[in-house]
């Protein structure tokens, strides 16, 4: 005697096979089993592979899932358009870094850290390296000195923010680089650091 061949609801959607398709042409599983891998999941649901097949074979099926495939087609093509249509708004949103002396934005990342942080923090003449007054008043113009902020928060929640987040974090450092010539090394550095975790 055959052995009985039994599909998971996974099983079910690598087929193609969506919630309504279910509902509508299978219904309840015919019967459950624990899940292999983890003890506390709920169990798996099971249905019989033959009747699935026979299922699949009928006309009523194919027209169902040729309708379901052309639905999830229309789906994905709607979320690509969304998702072009962030980028474009990260790419032509307007971008201005304030210009300032060198010793008055020294001063603003100063108070922009001690806001932030609770305590001042000294930091060397722009004649001296110093790593650290670099960084801090990178991330005072990026956010303080520019509209970042603000168009982050216009960007949050769309389809395709991570990306429009890097779009948006290129165009800043391109707009320090220009502005302040001598910060544009530690605005990339920044920049390739985050791309790197994206």
């Amino acid at each position: 005697m055959e052995k009985e061949q039994w599909i998971s609801l996974a099983g079910l959607k690598a087929r193609g096979w969506t919630p309504k398709l279910i509902e509508t042409f299978l219904g309840q599983p015919e019967r459950t089993a624990p899940n292999p891998h983890y003890r506390s999941a709920p169990p798996m649901r099971l249905w019989l592979l033959k009747s699935v097949i026979k299922v699949e074979e009928t006309p009523a099926f194919q027209a169902a899932l040729a309708q379901a495939r052309k639905r999830q087609e229309g789906a994905k093509k709607g979320t690509e358009r969304k998702r072009t249509l962030t980028l474009e708004m990260a790419r032509s949103l307007p971008l201005h870094i304030e210009k300032m002396p060198p010793n008055k934005l020294l001063r603003a990342a100063q108070n922009h850290y001690l806001e932030r942080n609770g305590e001042w923090i000294e930091l060397k003449p722009w004649n001296e390296p110093d790593p650290l007054r670099d960084r801090l008043c990178v991330n005072y113009l990026r956010h303080q000195a520019s509209e970042y902020d603000d168009h982050l928060e216009t960007l949050k929640g769309k389809v395709g923010i991570s990306k429009a987040y890097l779009l948006l974090w290129e165009r800043i450092v391109q707009a320090i680089e220009e502005t302040y010539p001598e910060l544009g090394a530690e605005a990339w550095r920044q920049y390739r650091e985050r791309a790197r975790q994206s």
